[in-house]
């Protein structure tokens, strides 16, 4: 048949024929033959899942089979497979300038993305439900699947960005991390995407073609921490120095590379995110004192990236941890006017106030109950607290010698010369 239909099965065909079989010969010298039972166990494993023996080379097999058998339906396109997190996944690149017509509905539901990719290079998902094609056999037989999703990019290329923190002050300089990602390609921009930390830490940055302003964004993926005992959590350190350098206003400072050549550079005015920076660093700054609060007390906090708290419970936090430190000691200065208390009289207190008189001395209160805080949902009960006012005098808004007993009496301290406070936990010996 070959032979009689020489206007279709050209010569240059039939040589190009000749050199992929010779191809594929050479690439197969060296390599094992799978036998009958090999062949028959692979088949029997992409029918049902379930192995019958372990065969190494099954998953590459599975997958180049998989990948020339839709290249087969249209050898316009190079297609590559891949199995990630339960998803089969197919990447689809044209050899060729081809036709298509992609029917969406819903339409509206992806109008923006559509132009931001058409201006910006940025990729978007389809709900495969939403999409129906014509004009090649191998993109109509993959949106058939209409539980999975065709996500549309632009042309890329692998890039590195290098980013690093400048002091506007001091100009001090500090080298950060290399962020490896791709660049894509849009009618009126370039858009960087990229991950750092194990895909912690992802960067984006869109660069107009024309002198508009570069933007930049940085976001942690707080989900990869999601139920991590907080003093295990990977890349915390870093990330938290990152972010708490851009809030006290270090400059953003990066610069792209290919092929370890650099073509792009820029500063990042980091005051148009600050609002969300802040946000960020508020709560990498109360996860690390849960950290210190776990570590001090040997207890195990789960992080949650669905956490909310007040100013107030991040305050008692933060007082918490000074409290175990004893590190809360203050002078005049941290006080407007020290504190009054009503002192039900009693032979006593009575009998030791009227000694000290306006003598210099000590004094002390403590909680009768222990302290509770809430630090990632999780109720802990500390200690009772303890009080003390150091180098003091007392006045009372009675006559100390007249005073009876069962009087309520008003007692104001007085800080005296090297007075100084300290509060800290009563803890159990």
């Amino acid at each position: 048949m070959i032979d009689n239909d020489v206007s279709f099965y050209t010569i240059d065909l039939l040589n190009e024929w000749k050199r992929l079989s010779e191809e594929d010969a050479r690439n197969a010298v060296g390599k094992k033959v799978l036998s009958e039972q090999c062949a028959s166990d692979m088949l029997a494993m992409a029918l049902n899942g379930y192995p019958k023996s372990y065969i190494s080379q099954t998953i590459k097999n599975a997958h180049n089979a998989s990948e020339k058998s839709l290249e087969g339906l249209d050898p316009r396109f190079n297609v590559t497979s891949s199995f990630e997190d339960g998803l089969t996944k197919f990447s689809i690149r044209a050899k060729e300038n081809v036709s298509l017509k992609v029917t969406v509905k819903n339409f509206k539901n992806y109008k923006r993305k559509y132009q931001e990719l058409l201006s910006k290079g940025v990729s978007f998902s389809i709900d495969m439900s939403d999409v129906s094609t014509s004009g090649s056999s191998l993109i109509e037989t993959i949106t058939k699947d209409s539980n999975g999703m065709l996500t549309l990019s632009s042309q890329d290329i692998d890039v590195v960005m290098r980013i690093s923190l400048t002091d506007s002050i001091s100009l001090v300089s500090e080298a950060l991390v290399e962020v490896h990602g791709k660049l894509f390609h849009g009618l009126k921009a370039f858009t960087f995407s990229g991950e750092c930390f194990s895909n912690l830490l992802n960067v984006k940055a869109i660069f107009p073609c024309k002198g508009n302003k570069t933007k930049f964004n940085m976001h942690v993926d707080f989900e990869k921490w999601s139920g991590l005992n907080v003093l295990n959590l990977p890349f915390f350190n870093k990330i938290k120095s990152i972010y708490d350098r851009v809030c006290e206003g270090w400059n953003i400072e990066f610069s792209l590379e290919f092929n370890g050549d650099e073509f792009i550079s820029g500063l990042c005015n980091n005051k148009v995110n600050n609002e969300y920076y802040k946000k960020v660093a508020t709560l990498l700054s109360y996860t690390d004192r849960a950290r210190t609060l776990s570590h001090l007390l040997n207890i195990s906090l789960e992080f949650s990236p669905q956490i909310t708290f007040t100013s107030d419970e991040h305050r008692q936090l933060r007082k918490a941890i000074s409290r175990l430190r004893e590190e809360i000691t203050l002078d005049t200065t941290g006080f407007n006017s020290l504190p009054k208390f009503t002192l039900i009289a009693c032979e006593e207190n009575v009998s030791m106030f009227k000694d000290k008189g306006s003598e210099v001395s000590h004094f002390a209160m403590e909680s009768v109950e222990s302290e509770k805080i809430s630090v990632f949902s999780r109720e802990i009960e500390l200690y009772p607290v303890r009080q003390e006012f150091l180098n003091v005098s007392y006045i009372f808004n009675k006559d100390i010698n007249n005073i009876k007993h069962g009087d309520e009496v008003e007692v104001q301290l007085v800080a005296c010369e090297n007075f100084s406070y300290i509060e800290k936990y009563i803890l159990p010996e």
